[in-house]
Parts: structure tokens; sequence; C-alpha cells
């Protein structure tokens, strides 16, 4: 994927590599998952399982050898907006999908504000035009949607029903898109 340059965003003197996850990743990815998502965290089982479906929609951001955060998307062949999220989160893969849907974005929080998530969020948006997707789609809340607001998202509709147990982990979720 891309490389950048040290900057201000990120420790001084380490480049942020985002880039395809590996099978020997996915220990640090469950790590991650159960750190920062807690009871929503999706199981090792279901992390390998994502990574085999779709292995160049998990992306991880890595500096010195250690993976700092993740993201997943897959594509889909129903726009989310017309789809109950409810009972279907994530939306089904479909390998030759036109939207895309965008899900479990994770940094590290020792590794927050530095420029991390919206690195992999936009190295995911390069993964959905790659594939021919004519939208990207998420579920954001209070605390990510300005994030994916800055990277040309709307919002669509909010999801009331949506993690309503999870509020805590999900406050005011809404699902956001934006046309590639």
């Amino acid at each position: 994927m891309s490389k950048t340059p040290p900057s201000d965003n990120f420790a001084p003197g380490q480049a942020l590599t985002v880039r395809p996850a590996r099978l020997e990743d996915l220990a640090r990815i469950d790590e991650l998952e159960r750190m920062v998502w807690r009871e929503l965290a999706a199981p090792y089982e279901e992390l390998k399982r994502r990574f085999r479906l779709f292995p160049h929609g998990l992306l991880v951001a890595a500096a010195a050898g250690e993976v700092l955060g993740l993201c997943c998307g897959i594509l889909t062949d129903e726009d989310a907006t017309r789809t109950a999220l409810d009972e279907t989160f994530p939306p089904r893969h479909t390998p030759k999908g036109t939207y895309f849907f965008l899900y479990g974005l994770t940094v590290d929080p020792v590794f927050r504000n530095k420029g991390i998530g919206r690195r992999l969020a936009a190295e995911e948006l390069d993964v959905a035009a790659r594939q021919g997707c004519r939208a990207a789609q998420l579920v954001a809340n209070r605390f990510s949607r300005q994030l994916f607001e800055k990277l040309g998202f709307t919002v669509a509709r909010p999801m009331t029903q949506l993690f309503a147990g999870h509020r805590e982990l999900m406050p005011d979720p809404v699902l956001m898109e934006k046309s590639l």
C-alpha cells in the first residue's frame, strides 16, 4: 500500500505504513479488538474468517514493526440505506459488490489522535475505488463521526436500534455514506 514519511501526526522518526493484514498479524488484531471493543469485539475465528474472505479489505497500520490499528472493509451488492442493518450487520460480503462497507476501525488508545484512523479509512476508500465500487458506507458513532465527515462522508440516517445495549462503546450511531 503506501508509506508516508514521519510527520507531526505520528511519532517523530517513525514511518507509518498501511498495508493489507497478514496471517501473523491476527493475534495483535485480536488483542486490539478486545482492548477497544470489549464485548463488541469480533471473536478470533471471525477475524480469521474476514481475513480469508476479503484479505485486501483487512488493513493494518504499523510502525516499527508493530500493528497500531486496523480497519476492515467488505464489498456488498446492496445499498445499506435500503437494508435493515440490525440483523445483517455487517452486510454480507459479495465478491463483485458495487458498495463498500467499512467497519471495525480500531486504533490502539495509546496512538490515537495521530492520524492513524484517518490513514486507515482513506486507504480503505482506495481499496473500494480499485474494486470499482459506486459508494462507501459505514456506521459511525459520536467519537468517529467527525473523522468520517472530513473524508467526505455524510449522514444517511440515525441507527437508533443498532448497538442499543452498548451505548458506551457506540454512542449515537449513524449510517454514513460517500459516493466514489
